[in-house]
């Protein structure tokens, strides 16, 4: 029992899968695609105001369940 073990571990470690490229290049490829997705989030901002015809301010009404005389 103890040569299956000693065996076994005298033969190493097998690569089963390698990885597609360097491990940080996937590094740079998560960094690259964060800014490009900040850019892409900063080319909206104030755009709102872009449109000030359409920016008119509704006031609140509060919405009125039932009569107002009606107690829980």
């Amino acid at each position: 029992m103890i040569d299956l073990i000693t065996a076994a571990a005298e033969e190493g470690h097998h690569v089963v899968n390698e990885l597609a490229m360097p491990p940080v290049m996937f590094g740079v490829i998560a960094m690259v695609l964060f800014l490009v997705l900040t850019w892409v989030t900063f080319l909206a901002r104030n755009s709102a105001n872009r449109h000030p015809e359409h920016s008119e301010v509704h006031p609140y009404v509060p919405f009125q369940h039932g009569s107002g005389d009606a107690s829980h």
